[in-house]
């Protein structure tokens, strides 16, 4: 117990007990633990709680740590003549600004960087210092007639500008006559939207009025077992028009014998097997036909046996199973 309570409770320290010698009071002490404190790397974000643990500080909330190496340039600023400015080329990953080590005039030719204007003002960009920074001017930014923000039941127009550029607006009816709308792509099916007017605030408004959706070329959606290719054109509707692509062969042209596609659940051994003849037709006519063995098993693996085999270990025929179709024979357009 060597230490005063001023000394005990220093920065960085807490007491840790304390004894009664005499008349007075003396404290242990410890380093204070800092709960909910850590050790940055980076040192600590801005504004960010200070705690400290005997000497080290320690921070609330850490600061990302990033590389302060300038891409181009250096941290060190040049010295400048008056009315110079190091000229500025680029910035570190830690945000701090690096220079190419000249000078330049950051004088504004007219305006300035930051001009003092008054309430009734706002400030234009009127150019750049020969250094990239930008100079302003104050302007009048009341409309002569009209409004900047105008508050409107239904539409508003702009009839003009104020010095600084911003439009001014007023209030005007923005609503399409009865039996039209106000977007072509509202008319659907078979109609096509058709400028009819436009509403006092310039909108445009659109009757739907009938069209035709056939394709003199491809089509609009592709039959079953095709698929959509290229876009050759659109409908008089607007829709467009698709080559429609299949395999090479006809559709509906795939036929199968009836499957023999089983699984024996009578034999112990629960064997199954699966095979189907198959006959394709192909564009020009001719045929062929093919005898697929799909798959046999014995005992739950997928040992691969001969179709006689099959037919003697598999007996009777349940639980019948037909392959999805459409293989790939190459593939044809129908355009």
């Amino acid at each position: 117990y060597d230490y005063t309570y001023a000394q005990a409770t220093a920065q960085g320290y807490v007491t840790d007990g304390s004894c009664q010698s005499c008349s007075e009071t003396k404290y242990k002490r410890k380093e204070n633990p800092c709960t909910g404190y850590t050790t940055c790397e980076c040192g600590g974000e801005i504004g960010s709680a200070v705690c400290y643990s005997g000497s080290t500080q320690k921070f609330k909330n850490c600061k990302k740590c990033c590389d302060d190496t300038c891409p181009s340039g250096s941290l060190s600023s040049p010295s400048c003549n008056p009315g110079y400015s190091p000229r500025s080329s680029g910035r570190t990953e830690c945000g701090n600004i690096c220079y190419d080590g000249t000078c330049c005039n950051d004088v504004c030719s007219s305006g300035s960087q930051n001009p003092y204007c008054l309430s009734n003002q706002n400030y234009k960009f009127v150019g750049k210092t020969s250094c990239g920074n930008t100079c302003y001017e104050c302007c009048d930014d009341t409309c002569s007639a009209g409004s900047l923000n105008p508050s409107c039941p239904s539409g508003k127009k702009s009839i003009g500008y104020t010095d600084c550029g911003n439009s001014c607006y007023e209030c005007c009816d923005d609503t399409c006559p009865a039996g039209t709308v106000s977007f072509s792509g509202f008319c659907s099916g078979d109609t096509k939207g058709e400028y009819y007017s436009s509403t006092a605030c310039g909108s445009s408004c659109y009757k739907c009025v009938a069209c035709s959706n056939t394709c003199s070329v491809g089509h609009v959606s592709c039959p079953l077992y095709t698929y959509s290719g290229e876009t050759v054109g659109k409908t008089e509707c607007g829709k467009e028009c698709k080559r429609c692509c299949k395999n090479n062969v006809e559709n509906g042209s795939i036929t199968w014998s009836k499957p023999y596609c089983y699984r024996n659940t009578i034999h112990a051994d629960n064997s199954w097997c699966c095979k189907v003849d198959e006959t394709v037709t192909y564009w020009d006519g001719s045929t062929k036909t093919t005898s697929e063995l799909m798959g046999c098993g014995k005992g739950g693996t997928t040992e691969s046996i001969s179709f006689e085999e099959c037919k003697v270990l598999c007996g009777n025929k349940q639980d019948w199973y037909l392959r999805d179709p459409f293989p790939s024979y190459g593939e044809r357009c129908d355009f």
